[in-house]
């Protein structure tokens, strides 16, 4: 036995009512049961697995709601839009006080952009840049941020004292919003920008800080 599997061990038991994270399948995501490439996450469920979640694949074409055993659903790295009937059904998950993680890549998932703005959440059409020379890096194009500034107060943030990877992200604002309490987790470094010609960037390789960014 390890000390991982261990402390694991002692989470299963010590801790009550059963948890199911719902990972929602249907447009081009990686596969939870991909071991092989570096898209699959059978690592992320492995680690939900070890702090006794279930996981399963929710295809929301196939349901009218989302079923009552999601203690989270979670939308990562969708690929292809999603159907008009599937965002109410996510709307009305959330409003009856549900719980959603969304990992949405740069120039994808755009129909997000309206649904988050009520709970006051802002999606850039955009990718952060940080050119910040590294200690045996070199220049480089920026495109996988360093971070070590968190919100100090928050549950999530405030114990993290390392530095985080935030490869190919788009910013994401917490925006004033009327009976919404967002909050602004994580931020990059003062020499990094949000870069909107996405056309330079990737398919010239190109990226300089514009007043439009």
């Amino acid at each position: 036995p390890t000390e991982e599997s261990l402390t694991n061990a002692i989470i299963k038991i010590t801790r009550s009512g059963a948890r199911t994270v719902c990972v929602v399948e249907g447009h081009g995501e990686p596969d939870l049961e991909d071991k092989e490439s570096a898209r699959g996450y059978a690592l992320f469920k492995q680690a939900l697995e070890n702090e006794t979640y279930t996981v399963k694949p929710l295809l929301l074409a196939t349901v009218d709601t989302v079923p009552a055993d999601c203690s989270m659903v979670a939308i990562a790295g969708p690929t292809r839009p999603f159907l008009a009937q599937e965002l109410p059904l996510l709307d009305a998950y959330l409003k009856g006080g549900g719980r959603m993680l969304f990992l949405l890549p740069p120039q994808k998932a755009e129909e997000f952009a309206a649904f988050l703005k009520p709970y006051g959440v802002t999606l850039g059409d955009d990718v952060v840049v940080d050119q910040v020379v590294r200690l045996f890096q070199g220049p480089a194009l920026g495109l996988a941020p360093l971070v070590e500034t968190y919100d100090a107060n928050h549950e999530i943030t405030k114990a993290l004292k390392g530095r985080t990877l935030f490869p190919m992200t788009r910013s994401v604002t917490a925006t004033e919003t009327p009976g919404v309490k967002a909050t602004e987790l994580v931020k990059t470094s003062t020499s990094s920008w949000a870069e909107t010609d996405l056309v330079g960037l990737f398919q010239k390789q190109q990226a300089q800080l514009d007043p439009v960014d």
